[in-house]
């Protein structure tokens, strides 16, 4: 949660400090911070959708118990990755993991 946060008020200072001049046939227009930020806050949060609906089809095995499961689609949008494993919380056995991805989805 303290990524979202942290993403959140770096994006918010970004675009409140970002505006632009835009030469459109050689009349200069300014271009408020909103109209740059909108477009680029849906872009985001449209792919951070599609990436966690992605990775929750996907069958993770916990190392401590050696069963699989699916996550929800926002811990595994959310969570901590290093190459295909990602640190979840097992719903077997409750334990927090590097979970690995299971061969049986390829």
């Amino acid at each position: 949660m303290r990524k979202l946060y942290l993403l959140l008020s770096v994006s918010a200072l970004m675009f409140g400090l970002s505006s632009c001049t835009v030469n459109w046939f050689d009349e200069k227009i300014e271009v408020p911070w909103w109209m740059i930020a909108i477009p680029i806050t849906v872009f985001v949060i449209l792919v951070w959708a599609i990436a966690g609906k992605y990775f929750s089809k996907q069958i993770y095995v916990c190392p401590k118990c050696n069963k699989e499961f699916h996550p929800d689609w926002k811990k595994a949008a959310l969570s901590l990755h290093v190459n295909s494993d990602r640190m979840f919380k097992c719903p077997h056995c409750g334990k927090t993991s590097m979970c690995y991805l299971s061969y049986k989805n390829k």
